[in-house]
């Protein structure tokens, strides 16, 4: 009898312990629940690299995630979506996703030794926005230039009006006409037949045929990301810093540098303010980005020294407009960092070229 007892006892203490140790064993979502970057982090956005990235798992339960993307989703310094993950063969596999009313993102993943390797497919639902543009145009006149400024005084001094090196005081009005002429007339001799192509998947590509350049053709596809919110009416551009910190190029390029700041996410964001009327586009730096710009637009001497460097860039046979590119720089800079200056709208138009 003691014999049957012990026997079933030692049952009853097996039993126990099998008990336990199958309910400590943690769920698939609690084994990958951490942070993951750098050496243990593959992360793309349309099959594209993103090389900041951070990806970070909460267990919801035994296999639902909620998954916070850093760096990756379009126009969001961080965006959380839910996500739920199966084991199978020794790897965890992960799917979720979510949209709102402007844009859907799903996200894919695996993790295998310790390493998570994810994509992110974005789409973007505004059809206002997703088009191939180019420079508008009324007529056969040019009308893609938006600049506008006000002063304190309603004068300004402008080296374009002016002569010999020295400035003219002008109206506003007559210096913003002024001012959209040359603009339109430069861009317009540098970037011929521009393609502003915001695709469906949140990348913009860039092409145009373009003297300043080897070849003459500008062909960039997926430049960098972009983001629209229709409620704010703000088309976002994320520009990746490292195409031009640290990059080790000259010249013109030098005023991007000067523009981009390096910050910890990698991207810097682009904002303008956003309409759509009857297939054209007007887009505007927004007046938040334009105040913080002040502060980084070169003036004097270091001014100079970067417009001098424009010299080699310009074909001999462009060399005419030179001093007048140099002078609407100059403008520009001085409209952007006078005490005189009461707001200053910098922009264009484009018009929907795929119809």
């Amino acid at each position: 009898m003691k014999q049957i007892k012990m026997l079933l006892m030692t049952c009853a203490v097996l039993f126990a312990t099998s008990c336990s140790e199958k309910n400590d064993t943690p769920s698939p979502a609690q084994q990958i629940a951490k942070e993951y970057q750098a050496a243990t982090l593959v992360a793309k956005n349309g099959g594209i690299s993103e090389q900041n990235a951070v990806v970070k798992i909460e267990a919801v339960d035994e296999s639902k995630v909620n998954v916070l993307l850093a760096n990756i989703v379009n126009g969001a310094t961080q965006y959380t979506l839910p996500a739920t993950v199966v084991y199978k063969d020794g790897v965890f596999i992960l799917s979720g996703g979510q949209a709102d009313k402007d844009m859907q993102v799903q996200f894919t993943g695996t993790i295998q030794n310790q390493i998570l390797d994810c994509n992110v497919a974005v789409t973007i639902l505004p059809q206002d926005i997703v088009h191939t543009w180019t420079f508008n145009a009324t007529g056969d006149q040019a009308d893609f230039m938006v600049y506008q400024l006000t002063t304190k005084s309603g004068k300004v001094n402008s080296y374009l009006l002016g002569q010999d090196g020295a400035t003219k005081e002008v109206t506003t009005e007559e210096f913003n006409q002024t001012m959209n002429v040359w603009l339109q007339l430069l861009l317009g001799i540098s970037l011929q037949n521009p393609q502003f192509k915001m695709q469906k998947d949140g990348y913009f590509s860039f092409s145009a045929t373009c003297p300043f350049v080897e070849g003459g053709v500008i062909d960039k596809a997926n430049v960098c990301k972009y983001s629209y919110d229709t409620d704010d009416k703000e088309l976002k551009f994320d520009v990746p810093l490292s195409q031009f910190v640290n990059s080790g190029k000259s010249g013109a390029e030098d005023v991007m540098a000067l523009l981009t700041l390096p910050t910890s996410l990698g991207y810097f964001g682009v904002p303008f303010d956003c309409t759509f009327d009857k297939g054209v586009m007007t887009a505007t730096i927004t007046p938040e980005v334009m105040a913080a710009l002040r502060a980084l637009v070169p003036t004097g001497e270091s001014l100079e020294a970067l417009l001098a460097k424009l010299d080699p860039l310009v074909p001999a046979e462009f060399q005419i407009y030179l001093p007048i590119l140099k002078n609407l720089a100059r403008d520009l800079a001085n409209g952007m960092t006078s005490e005189d200056t009461q707001s200053i709208t910098i922009g264009g138009k484009l018009q929907v070229a795929d119809k």
